[in-house]
């Protein structure tokens, strides 16, 4: 007789295996190149931040985000993927890294429960970002994995999402900085393992990146 239970757990070390390999090759990931539009503005996310000051820190903050900023993403998501996007720092897992050879930084968003999206996680690459920098339309790599469907989507080499950098904050007593921006697209995010797509309007993000002592 077949056992049924034994053959979904089968189903989903296969999938959980390939999602790790999919997120790994994303993690290299390519960046694109400006285009030309009216800078926005993240007044809701990096205005309502506050100091970035640790002994503000909730105990019930998730890993990695700034327990003092509330709003750690706030957009709207359409097609495949669809509905507002609203992740607080109570429950999502943050991180964020300064990527190889100076190029750029790399944050990790995983909402573990939103309004409307949970179980979802966003990479936001910035090319050529270093500390302290701020600026528009800079070259970004977006990546969304929707958990619950193991499905992946990324620009990838795709000349399509840019992001303008709003603050680029030193935390004190720390080898990190506190980044807040927008990311915009124009066009579509394809699905790697599929042929779906997923599009959002502007993303308002906040995060905190470490820097490496040996890249800077």
């Amino acid at each position: 007789m077949i056992n049924l239970d034994s053959q979904r757990c089968a189903r989903r070390r296969i999938a959980l295996g390939a999602r790790c390999l999919i997120t790994l090759a994303i993690l290299a990931g390519c960046t694109s190149e400006p285009a030309n539009r009216q800078a926005g503005s993240a007044g809701d996310v990096a205005a309502a931040n506050g100091p970035d000051d640790t002994r503000n820190a909730s105990p019930n903050a998730a890993v990695g985000c700034a327990a003092s900023v509330p709003i750690v993403l706030r957009g709207e998501l359409h097609g495949a993927v669809r509905g507002e996007l609203v992740a607080t720092s109570a429950t999502t897992h943050c991180q964020g890294m300064q990527r190889p050879a100076r190029n750029g930084v790399r944050l990790q968003f995983r909402i573990a429960k939103g309004e409307q999206i949970s179980n979802l996680t966003m990479i936001v690459g910035i090319d050529k970002l270093g500390r302290g920098d701020v600026g528009e339309g800079l070259r970004t790599t977006l990546t969304i994995i929707d958990e619950d469907n193991d499905r992946f989507f990324s620009t990838g080499e795709q000349l399509s999402c840019f992001s303008d950098i709003t603050e680029n904050r030193p935390r004190p007593a720390a080898n990190s900085s506190a980044i807040s921006g927008i990311v915009w697209c124009t066009a579509a995010i394809p699905q790697i393992n599929g042929n779906e797509s997923v599009r959002l309007s502007e993303l308002y993000f906040s995060g905190i990146v470490e820097w490496r002592d040996e890249l800077s």
